[in-house]
C-alpha cells in the first residue's frame, strides 16, 4: 500500500520484494492529495510511532485495514499520507514515501510497470 517517489527506491524494493517473495508488482499512480506526516503525527498522537512501526512491518491488507490507527485516520478523511520509509537500497539510510490507505479516494491514474 505505501511506496516512494524515487525511481531508484523502487528498483530497490522491487529487488528486494522479487527476492524475498519470487515477484513484485510496481504500479505508477497520480494522488489527488495526500496528508504530511505531522498531521498524521497529530490525529494519531502519541500512538503515532507505533502506527507507523506497525505500517512497516509488512502487514497485509486485512492487518491494516483493522488497525485502530488506519480506522481513525479513514474516519476524518486521511486516504493517503507520506511518512519516512527506508532506503531499500541502503536500510541505513531513509526516504520520504506515500502510504495509501484507500486508493478508491485518492489514487486517479493507476498503471501497472
Amino acid at each position: 500500500m505505501g511506496r516512494t517517489q524515487y525511481e531508484h527506491a523502487i528498483d530497490g524494493w522491487a529487488k528486494n520484494t522479487d527476492y524475498d517473495h519470487g515477484s513484485s508488482y510496481v504500479y505508477e499512480i497520480v494522488l489527488q492529495h495526500t496528508y504530511s506526516a505531522k498531521i498524521v503525527k497529530n490525529l494519531l498522537g502519541p500512538k503515532y510511532n507505533d502506527y507507523i512501526s506497525d505500517m512497516l512491518s509488512n502487514p497485509t491488507e486485512k492487518e491494516i485495514l483493522s488497525h485502530v490507527g488506519t480506522k481513525k485516520l479513514l474516519a476524518v478523511g486521511v486516504y493517503a499520507f507520506i511518512m519516512t520509509d527506508y532506503d531499500p537500497r541502503d536500510f541505513q539510510n531513509d526516504l520520504d514515501s506515500v502510504f495509501v490507505l484507500n486508493p478508491d479516494k485518492t489514487v486517479t491514474k493507476f498503471k501497472k510497470l
